[in-house]
């Protein structure tokens, strides 16, 4: 008998606090699935392990196919590693390790009245830095 094969697959909805995890167990090794799920970590290098870094995990048995679980409480603008993994009898195995950046959460939120009038808010400050109006020939209007 043998490890089980598990692939990780792309994440899909990669929002500033969490995303959806995804793989897809390919064989189950000819034992029962005993635990299943991914291994991640905080940063852009290493691969994300069962026994060292952050996991979720669901407990067998199970068959192949695919599955997903859903990774929260992630800070916006961070690097994740991920791996999905699969335990059997014989061992575990551990799908390539991904890398996936979560979104900055750009909802801004000011109060005027603790900026204060003489100073600009944030919105006025983006406004200037990334709503540049141009005219037809590419150059800046004034």
């Amino acid at each position: 008998m043998s490890s089980p094969t598990v692939r990780t697959d792309s994440p899909s909805e990669i929002f500033a606090t969490y995303f959806t995890a995804n793989a897809n167990l390919l064989d189950i090794g000819g034992k029962p699935i005993l635990w299943y799920g991914f291994s991640f970590l905080v940063g852009s290098s290493g691969d994300p392990r069962v026994d060292s870094d952050f996991v979720v995990q669901h407990e067998g048995p199970r068959d192949t196919g695919p599955f997903s679980f859903l990774i929260a409480g992630l800070t916006g603008g961070q690097t994740y590693r991920i791996a999905a993994w699969a335990r059997n009898e014989d061992g575990i195995s551990y799908g390539e390790t991904l890398t996936i950046t979560t979104f900055v959460d750009l909802r801004v939120q000011w109060n005027e009245r603790l900026i204060g009038a003489e100073h600009p808010t944030l919105a006025d400050t983006l406004n200037r830095l990334f709503l540049v109006e141009h005219n037809i020939d590419g150059t800046h209007k004034h």
